[in-house]
């Protein structure tokens, strides 16, 4: 599934430094995601990995947003926003009644 920036900003309440119609469609480690990928930084300790993500959005606290230098979606909680993207990027298969 590909969404752009600004449909996960509405759709989970963030606000987004940085361009909306920038498509992501895949999560990722802060220190793997590739320009495509939304990734996450929940603890301030890891921030000065923020300089080397080749992430296309980084979901973050508002305190660590000066520190990114890709585009932002700023969240109280970036842990639980970044799982909630994960699931809308990748849902879970169907299930099929009767197959084992």
């Amino acid at each position: 599934m590909t969404v752009t920036l600004g449909e996960l900003a509405v759709r989970f309440g963030c606000e987004l430094r940085g361009d909306p119609a920038a498509t992501v469609d895949t999560v990722a480690a802060l220190s793997r995601a590739g320009p495509r990928a939304v990734t996450f930084l929940a603890n301030p300790k890891y921030v000065a990995q923020l300089a080397d993500t080749r992430a296309g959005a980084v979901i973050l606290e508002a305190k660590s947003a000066a520190f990114s230098p890709v585009a932002t979606l700023i969240a109280a909680n970036p842990h639980a926003t970044y799982a909630r993207v994960a699931t809308l990027l990748h849902p879970d298969p169907p299930l099929h009644p009767g197959a084992h």
